[in-house]
């Protein structure tokens, strides 16, 4: 027999029993599922926390590294700048003063050409000289001797001209400096000639001549940079210029 409460039920029913034990099993249950819910909560939560951690590295160090990257730019630019500006400067004084051609003009009957060479000679100039034909002669009778002879002289000096006139275009075409001498034997019109053709050009000329040819060159001496009387001072114009010595 099964015993009564004093409220009316029957202690010990099995229905009871029954029941509790059910309620036990589903509260046990239940609290594995939380307890298991929470474990995989947490580890799902760390999961995160590490990749955010990762992600985070990652962002400062692409950060840093692309930091560094524009700084290391901005101060390569500047030194990339400043170099090839130094170069580009360096360049241009080189194309100016690095084998200066100079073409040396007027009369032939003197050695001052060949002053003017040993003495830039003399100061390791580097220098590529250049002249008309100094021989006389040849320079007179070149169209004849090579085109055929003609009876007046006005075609046969005309024929040497032209074909000097190959050479001495393009001498003082390809120059960087001209000399002109005048001297006191022949008056050189076809120095003046050159003279004129190298102010043209844009050459700066340097004019030498005596004193006595002063009034009658004074047109090209207004044009000339420099007019001195001694070959010798161009060696020393040609010194200042190409090296900046005195």
């Amino acid at each position: 027999m099964a015993e009564s409460n004093t409220d009316g039920s029957v202690y010990g029913s099995p229905v009871i029993l029954v029941k509790s034990i059910v309620f036990k099993s589903n509260s046990s249950n239940s609290l594995v599922d939380r307890q298991a819910f929470k474990k995989k909560k947490n580890v799902n939560i760390r999961i995160i926390f590490f990749f955010i951690c990762i992600l985070t590295r990652i962002i400062v160090l692409l950060s840093s590294k692309l930091i560094f990257f524009f700084l290391t730019k901005i101060i390569y630019r500047r030194l990339y700048d400043g170099i090839v500006q130094k170069v580009n400067s360096s360049i241009y004084y080189s194309k100016v003063f690095e084998m200066v051609k100079v073409y040396l003009s007027g009369e032939i009957h003197t050695d001052w050409r060949k002053i003017i060479q040993v003495g830039a000679q003399n100061e390791n100039l580097d220098i590529e000289f250049n002249s008309p034909v100094t021989d006389h002669q040849a320079s007179d009778d070149c169209g004849a001797i090579i085109l055929g002879k003609e009876e007046k002289k006005f075609w046969h000096d005309h024929k040497g001209a032209k074909l000097n006139a190959i050479r001495t275009q393009n001498a003082v075409k390809a120059a960087d400096i001209v000399v002109v001498r005048f001297g006191d034997k022949y008056k050189q019109w076809n120095a003046a000639f050159e003279a004129g053709y190298a102010v043209a050009l844009g050459k700066p000329i340097i004019v030498i001549h005596d004193d006595e040819q002063q009034h009658a060159l004074k047109e090209v001496d207004a044009m000339a940079l420099a007019v001195v009387k001694e070959p010798e001072k161009v060696v020393k114009i040609l010194k200042y210029v190409l090296n900046g010595a005195l």
